[in-house]
This record gives structure tokens, sequence and C-alpha cells, in this order.
């Protein structure tokens, strides 16, 4: 018989925080801020923690949270004088949060209203103490009415999830396979690790996703989809889904980040394509990044190393047939 991870000092019921970020999130936050409110855990705390936003985005949470705060524990605002990107932000919210367990929402993305619910099932479930647990996420486009929130949505588990804390750091290693919208994060690991690296402002996960792994620390996954991720044109990174570009302006700031960090990891090979990929990438920036010209989507496929090397095998092969005596 399996026991569960929890221990005799570690309650079934966790006080858990729910912090919404917020950076000129007036259109959409308020849908947020009522995910979370439709829980149906309820040891929850609310914190919305805003990066300087120039629209309204303030005031409306301070409206909705004097009207709202009765449904959690507790409830807090915290507000930034200058715009400092996505990784302060989620430290300035985490500073102010009590919660055991911290769940990081943008203002513009859902919480599915049982996400809270399932994942401390699983973690009471668990045979293993759990530090970093992912659900999975679905992606939707303009109304969020047009989903039936109260499905039971799921996906497939990603094998990512069986694979041991040294076997998931290198598999990052060589891309982010976690969606960060649907982590749960204990909140003992993010002060052990001093939250989030600052130095990477618009990548605040990727390098949290690594240094936990490589200090052996497994991410585990279940399959239930328990948040909805927004696609929009404002998004700082979804925005290249909706946008002509032929790849994602946001590169910049994973670059960044890999050469730092990550390209010292990597054997020779593995180097030499992040350089063929840095290069192709800067090459299609130069051209102008636009889906609609079909010569740059074109190159930017052709120089693609998994395109090209499906291509040279394919002509390998070819070229290795017999030749037909009947022609």
């Amino acid at each position: 018989m399996q026991c569960s991870s929890t221990s005799i000092d570690e309650p079934r019921q966790p006080f858990v925080s729910i912090i919404v970020t917020t950076y000129n999130s007036a259109k959409y936050v308020i849908k947020t801020l009522q995910s979370a409110m439709k829980q149906t855990y309820q040891n929850i705390e609310l914190v919305v923690s805003d990066d300087c936003s120039k629209d309204d985005t303030v005031e409306l949470c301070a409206r909705w949270i004097e009207d709202n705060n009765h449904r959690f524990v507790r409830t807090a605002l915290v507000t930034s004088s200058q715009h400092s990107g996505i990784a302060p932000n989620f430290n300035q919210g985490l500073k102010v949060a009590k919660g055991l367990w911290v769940k990081f929402i943008a203002g513009d993305d859902i919480l599915k209203d049982n996400c809270i619910a399932d994942c401390i099932d699983y973690i009471n479930n668990s045979p293993e103490k759990v530090e970093i647990l992912s659900g999975a996420m679905k992606q939707f486009t303009g109304n969020i009415e047009s989903l039936d929130l109260a499905a039971e949505y799921s996906n497939e588990l990603d094998t990512f999830f069986t694979k041991s804390a040294k076997e998931q750091h290198l598999l990052l290693l060589k891309a982010n396979r976690i969606m960060a919208p649907a982590v749960l994060i204990r909140r003992s690991l993010l002060a052990s690790m001093h939250g989030f690296d600052e130095r990477y402002p618009m990548l605040e996960d990727y390098p949290f996703w690594l240094k936990a792994t490589e200090k052996g620390i497994r991410i585990h996954g279940f399959s239930k989809i328990i948040c909805f991720y927004r696609i929009h044109a404002e998004s700082v990174y979804s925005s290249a889904l909706v946008r002509p570009y032929v790849i994602n302006p946001f590169y910049e700031h994973v670059e960044r980040f890999e050469k730092d960090y990550v390209y010292e990891r990597l054997n020779h090979v593995q180097k030499l394509e992040r350089k063929c990929r840095y290069a192709r990438y800067r090459l299609v920036s130069y051209l102008g990044n636009n889906c609609n010209n079909l010569f740059v989507r074109h190159l930017n496929k052709l120089l693609d190393p998994v395109y090209l090397h499906l291509k040279l095998k394919s002509w390998s092969d070819i070229a290795k047939k017999p030749m037909d005596d009947s022609i």
C-alpha cells in the first residue's frame, strides 16, 4: 500500500496563495479574479501583483477586491513604481504571499473551478513529496464564455513527468517543456531558491525549472486541465501566435538565458545546433520576420536543422536505391 506524501505536520487542506500578476490587464483581469473566487477549494488567499500598469488595472482590481474579499482568507494588492518585467513582478507578489503553496496566474488567463482542489488532491495522494506540480492547460482565443468551464477536460500525460529529476533536467536543456500557467509550487522551495531570477526579467519560468531539476527536484505532473491560457495580440508571449511572425520575437529572451546557463552544459553537437538556430533566428528577424513573406517563411523552414536533416536523409535514401533496369 502506498502512503501519502503528506506528513502529520502538513495539513491536508493547506493554505494556498493565488497570485494574479498584472500589467495593463484591464481588459481581461476581472475574469481572472472571478475564476479565483469560484475555486471549489476554500483555504486560499488572493494576491494581485501589478507591474506599473498604465491603464486602470489597479483601480479595477482594488474595487473588485473590496467587493469580494469576504470569499478569501486574506487578500493583498501590491504595486510597483516602475515597469520591471515578469520575474520581478512574480517576486513582488511572492514577498507578501503566506500560503504553503503558490499558484501564479497571469491577469488574462483563467483558472478552472477545481484547479486548486485537483492539485491538492494529487499532492495528498502522492507517494512522493511534491515540490512542483504541473497540471495541463487549454489554449483559447476570444471570449471565455465559449468554453465549458465545468467540463472535465484531460490531456494525455507527457512522459516527461515520469522521468527522474536528472532526466528531466537533460530534457529541459533541449527546450522548455513546462506550461507555467498550469503549475503549483511549494512556497518554501521558491524561498530557498530566492524566487525567480530577475536577471532575465521576461523569462521567469524556464530558468527556475532548470535550476530546480539540477538540484534534484523532480517536477510532478497530472493530466487534468486546470487552467485556460488566453492567446491575444497584447500578450507578451502569445502575441506571436496571432501576429504574422515567422518566429516568436520572444526568442531573444530565451537565447540570452541559454547562452548564460544552458550552452555550457551541452555537448558539441548540441552547441552547434544552438549556434545554427540563433543565426537562423537573427537572419529571419533581419529580413522582417513576416510570415506573409513567402521567401522568408521558406528560408526559415529550409534552415531548420530538423527539416534539413530529414531532407538530407531522404535524398540519401534515394541515392542508395538501385537503378531500375527496366527504365
